[in-house]
């Protein structure tokens, strides 16, 4: 149960790394990839080493200074950050970096085949391992309501973001945002009946990652219960692997991680170089009085 030591506003990327290392599947894939020193994918692999050797808490020291090198146009020293932007540009570039270049046919002739081109192009015609397990897609479906004709469009995601409102829990609200059916009465050009229509648009989720994260993301601090569904039967059964989570005010605060150790069945609380167990029960309450966070399912 290693920790990690904080090195001035860390506590971020030390949250990230641990829920980045806590999933197999992720870790495995950061294990067995070959890139060259001073890659982000490389830095991960080599903490990852570090980590899986030890039996007490680590210094990331070099990851932390490499991490701010290789991103210095993205983040700041010791300044907090977002855990989910955190986890786009470094998923991007492990991206990035192990992608290999590959043809796709744009003659597709069914709606399967049109999703593969159309992910693939917007993916630059390069496959990743990394996003072979956390890149799902979105469905955008616009219907004229004048002629019927349906005008669809395909977007990955490598996390689905969320906005609590309400009591609930992660399976309502992602039942609320994808089948609601939202009719326009906007004046809009119909493409086949070139006619000043209303229409309605709807999105879905065309196809589920091996490992689904989640953001929840609070419009004020406001207290309102999250069940967080310790099992997720979508089109798969999925199961909670760890929460990013940021507690304190909305200017600042502090980030944890609870990840689920798949040995004993038990969640640990990773704050920084501390680490204890933590029950279900605890879990809830503590996301209670949380802004946001990251929740993954695998």
């Amino acid at each position: 149960m290693q920790g990690l030591n904080n090195l001035g506003a860390t506590c971020s990327i030390n949250s990230l790394l641990q829920v980045l290392y806590r999933n197999d599947k992720i870790k495995a894939t950061i294990l067995n990839s070959e890139t060259p020193e001073g890659t982000i994918t490389y830095e991960l692999k080599d903490l990852f080493k570090v980590l899986e050797s030890s039996s007490n808490s680590v210094n990331p020291g070099r990851f932390i200074h490499n991490f701010y090198e290789i991103f210095k146009n993205n983040f700041r020293k010791f300044e907090q950050n977002d855990i989910c932007e955190l986890y786009l540009f470094v998923i991007q570039k492990i991206h990035d970096e192990t992608a290999i270049s590959l043809t796709y046919s744009s003659n597709y002739s069914n709606i399967f085949d049109e999703h593969i081109y159309k992910i693939a192009k917007h993916n630059d015609f390069k496959k990743s391992k990394i996003l072979d397990i956390l890149q799902g897609s979105y469905l955008h479906s616009v219907e004229c309501l004048n002629c019927g004709d349906i005008n669809r469009t395909f977007e990955p995601f490598i996390y689905i973001d969320l906005d609590v409102n309400q009591e609930s829990s992660i399976y309502d609200l992602l039942v609320h945002r994808f089948t609601n059916e939202v009719r326009c009465k906007d004046s809009w050009v119909c493409d086949k009946c070139k006619i000043n229509s209303a229409y309605s648009k709807k999105t879905t989720v065309w196809k589920l990652p091996e490992v689904l994260f989640i953001s929840l993301n609070r419009f004020q601090q406001n207290n309102i219960p999250i069940i967080s569904n310790p099992k997720l039967n979508l089109q798969k059964e999925y199961s909670l692997n760890s929460i990013g989570l940021h507690y304190g005010n909305l200017e600042n605060g502090h980030y944890v991680a609870m990840c689920l150790n798949k040995n004993n069945n038990r969640f640990y609380m990773y704050d920084d170089n501390v680490v204890n167990e933590i029950s279900g029960e605890i879990i809830e309450k503590l996301l209670k009085s949380t802004n946001s966070y990251l929740i993954s399912y695998d």
